[in-house]
Formats: C-alpha cells, structure tokens, sequence
C-alpha cells in the first residue's frame, strides 16, 4: 500500500516564510540604510532651521536608492547561494516557486524600505515648512519656435517611477544572482569587454556616428535609459543661452505618461527575460 502524495505548498505559505526568513536576513542591511537615512534627515533638518530655508520633496531623491535595487539580491541571497546547497532548494516545491517566492519577498521588503524612506523626506520637507513637490515656471516650445513660459508641477505618476525603477533593476539583479555561478566575476569581464568594444568600434568608426548611436538609441531613444528613469527629461528638453548670458532649460513637450510606459515596459521585459533564463538553470530532471 502505497501513501499518497503530500499536497504541494500553496504559493502564499511559501511567500510567508521567505518574507520572514529574508527579513532577518536583511537585518544588518536594514540597520545600516537606517542609520545613513537618519543621519542625512537630521543633517537636512538641522541646516534648514538654521538657514531658514525651506526644503521640498521631489522625486529625484529617490532615485540614489534605484542603483542599490541592483545590489540588493546579493544581499537576499548571501546565506542561500542558488549554485551551493541552498536550503531553500530543500522546500518541498518545484525550484522555480520557491526561488519566485525568494525574489517577491526581497522585492517586497524593497518597497517596503522605499516607502520608509519616502516618508521620513517627506515628515523632513514638511518641518521645514516645505512641501512634496514644488511647482515652477517652465520654458516650453510652442508652435512655429515660440518660447512659453507655463507653470507646471510634477504629474502624480512620476512618482512610480523611482518604484519601477528599482523594481526592474532588482529583477535584473536577481538574474544575474540565479543565473551565473559567480555573477560578480561576469559584470566585471562584460563591462572591460564592452569597453575593449567600444574603443575598437570608435578607433575604427566614426566616433560621431558611434557617439550618436548612443545617444540617440540608448539614452534618448523612445525606450531609451532616460525615458525609462527620468521621463524623457533630458530627451524632451535642451538647454539654450538667455538674454542675460544664462543658459536655460527649454521644453520641447513635458513628459507624459505615456512614452514613460513604453520605456518603462521594454526594460522590465527585459529584466523578466532575463530572469526566465535564469531559471532555466534551475531546471530539476
């Protein structure tokens, strides 16, 4: 008589252990952001009440905490490494739910600390006698070459984007962590490769035509770099001399939520791409 087969976990109750297990893992991490965040509010506080001067939250602070979303899997994964005996391989579950459930709580907990930090700027803004978010006059383009100036405040969806921002780095981390044996090892190698690259392609191109493939595919492209983290603000405006000799910022067209989608959209495929082939490495036979 055989006994039956023990019913697989359900995807919840494996989220809710690795979100408890991850966080104790993430106790040391969490105690250092802590103490710069703290560090930094005071410092901001204490230098405005002392200069009277008013402080606003705006979104570009946030997106220094974008770049450590890329170092953050290493920091989930450092007592469970996915090439050694990990216990997390030991759950009863397919590999691939188990290493899902890994990644959605440490995505989680990222969030969770985005907030965090998102709040203690904004209480840090507001005693100042500031704000979250400040409006200005901007220089827009209008038709035939007319110079406009327009009052305009940041739009509501541009604070996601320092959230699908670190997101989609965090994803692309996470397969750089699942997918090789020694990831770190490999970003150095592909970055002296690409820059052995490109000093081959500009010693034997023109650099104006490499520099311009850069510019204008990569960075300012409509799924460019800038779209994706900025808006589109250094593709959509430029800067010009005024009639005082001071260079200002003109508009072509303000960021709309739409081109920031598309881009937004192409680099989270991306990463999830990315992030299906590292699973794959995961494979059980």
């Amino acid at each position: 008589m055989f006994s039956p087969e023990p019913r697989p976990l359900p995807f919840r109750t494996i989220f809710a252990e690795q979100f408890r297990v991850t966080g104790f893992a993430l106790v040391r991490e969490a105690m250092l952001a802590a103490a710069a965040l703290t560090a930094v509010c005071v410092i901001a506080l204490v230098t405005a009440w002392r200069y009277d001067a008013r402080l606003y939250l705006d979104r570009e602070l946030l997106m220094p905490t974008v770049v450590l979303a890329a170092l953050l899997p290493f920091a989930v994964w450092k007592g469970d490494r996915p090439f050694d005996r990990a216990l997390l391989w030991t759950l009863p579950v397919p590999r691939q739910r188990a290493a899902l459930a890994k990644l959605s709580a440490g995505a989680v907990w990222m969030v969770i600390a985005l907030l965090i930090t998102c709040a203690a700027l904004a209480l840090v803004a507001l005693a100042s006698g500031g704000g979250i978010g400040m409006a200005r006059t901007v220089m827009v383009e209008g038709v035939g070459g007319a110079i406009v100036r327009q009052d305009w405040r940041a739009p509501a969806w541009m604070w996601l984007i320092p959230f699908v921002g670190a997101l989609t780095l965090y994803v692309m981390g996470s397969a750089a962590v699942l997918g090789m044996r020694h990831p770190l090892r490999w970003i150095s190698g592909v970055g002296v490769g690409i820059g052995v690259m490109i000093a081959i392609i500009t010693s034997l191109a023109s650099e104006s035509a490499f520099e311009s493939f850069i510019e204008n595919w990569v960075i300012r492209g409509d799924v460019g770099i800038d779209f994706a983290l900025n808006a589109g603000e250094y593709s959509l405006s430029y800067w010009r001399r005024g009639a005082e000799g001071r260079f200002v910022q003109i508009w072509r067209e303000l960021p709309d939520i739409g081109g920031w989608a598309v881009a937004a959209s192409f680099w989270m495929g991306l990463a999830l791409t990315m992030l299906g082939l590292a699973f794959r490495r995961h494979w059980e036979r």
